[in-house]
């Protein structure tokens, strides 16, 4: 393995999901990663950055969005997971986060 991606280390951080799941990491363990200088790569949601934002680790970020809503809709319909009201509830929510990430990001 390289020097590079053996310095990587990987910790998934999400605020909430849109199924209400909750997981959280705290600041002081993205500090401690940061401060044996490994990167800390976060995979959160809109209200996971509006969290960080609030601190003082001055992160950068990748806002990644679907080509459409339409295809984000046809992708969620095409899994057969989602109940109509569940399927109603990702898209309001990526419509919203969207928005904020055109607009904050």
């Amino acid at each position: 393995m390289s020097s590079k991606l053996s310095s990587l280390s990987l910790l998934l951080f999400s605020h909430k999901d849109v199924v209400c799941t909750w997981l959280a990491c705290s600041k002081a363990a993205v500090q401690t990663v940061m401060s044996e200088g490994k990167v800390c790569i976060l995979d959160i949601d809109v209200q996971g950055v509006k969290q960080v934002k609030e601190t003082d680790l001055n992160p950068y970020y990748v806002f990644i969005m679907p080509p459409s809503m339409e295809e984000l809709e046809c992708r969620l319909r095409d899994r057969g997971t989602e109940s109509a009201e569940s399927l109603q509830r990702r898209l309001d929510a990526a419509k919203e986060e969207i928005e904020y990430g055109e607009f904050y990001l």
